[in-house]
């Protein structure tokens, strides 16, 4: 016999596993059907952590910032949130990586560029081969830091999806070609330009993933707010259920403090239910 002070709600769910908001997508944060399941063996799918709207059937990089695509299984919910995460740390590490190594070499291209000694009137230290130190320097950050941008464009370019790596690949191509041609053909080099933009592009993608990442985690604490199973009326008992099993038109009987696990319609009753993860309330209202 039910108790005057719990609901019953009739819901109107369509569940669906979805790493972009929490472990359900309701009526309220759905726009279409539910899709197929990505996770079967037989139609394995990759996508990037950063835009997971990116989605491939070959592992590879993401065509929007370099990162290294991952199985979509990864990200089927909060439970697989930890290895989510430790994907993402693992690229953000990548880009900071390449950040410091390639400042590190930036250093004494821009000391040995004409520009610095014109306005500070200081000429850098001069021995054998000094003349081809931002040419080696350069060559090496070209390759190391700028090899993701030039990863990126040539997907964007393959893929009939031109955008910001295809605009970064093609102005440091250009400069690292004329570059390599002026050393030996006596003309004005532009290793020091090449150099600091390929550098504060890296720390421009590592400070942007970081960001992302923070997101993430703010979602994945929201997504701790869902109770993991709900309680169901079946055959005129209650029984308790995973989330996953509900379907549309199941009857869900809130108790007095519990929290709302999926959207539906108060059917008859009343009670004072668990409304933090609308509300932002840390108590029950």
């Amino acid at each position: 016999m039910r108790r005057p002070d719990e609901v019953l709600m009739k819901g109107f769910v369509r569940l669906r596993m979805d790493h972009t908001h929490h472990t359900t997508t309701h009526d309220c944060c759905s726009t279409g059907p539910a899709p197929a399941d990505r996770n079967t063996p037989e139609s394995k799918t990759y996508t990037c952590p950063m835009h997971p709207e990116v989605i491939q059937d070959r592992p590879g990089m993401c065509p929007e910032c370099g990162m290294n695509l991952v199985p979509a299984k990864e990200k089927k919910g909060a439970m697989d949130h930890a290895g989510y995460d430790k994907h993402a740390g693992h690229s953000t590490a990548m880009f900071l990586r390449k950040f410091w190594v390639s400042l590190i070499l930036t250093v004494p291209v821009v000391l040995y560029a004409d520009v610095v000694e014109e306005i500070f009137s200081w000429s850098p230290p001069d021995f054998s081969g000094s003349d081809y130190l931002p040419l080696i320097l350069g060559s090496i950050v070209f390759f190391y830091g700028g090899w993701v941008f030039l990863a990126g464009a040539w997907r964007e370019i393959r893929g009939r999806l031109p955008g910001m790596m295809t605009l970064i690949g093609i102005a440091i191509s250009a400069a690292y070609l004329w570059s390599v041609y002026a050393v030996f053909a006596g003309a004005e080099a532009l290793f020091w330009e090449l150099t600091t933009l390929i550098t504060i592009m890296l720390l421009g993608h590592w400070l942007e993933m970081r960001a992302v990442r923070g997101a993430q985690g703010a979602l994945k604490e929201l997504s701790k707010l869902l109770p993991d199973t709900a309680e169901v009326i079946r055959n005129g008992q209650p029984a308790t259920v995973q989330l996953s099993e509900l379907r549309e038109g199941d009857v869900v009987l809130a108790r007095p403090g519990a929290k709302i696990p999926a959207d539906g319609q108060i059917v008859d009753g009343e009670s004072d239910v668990n409304e933090s993860m609308v509300t932002g309330e840390s108590k029950p209202v």
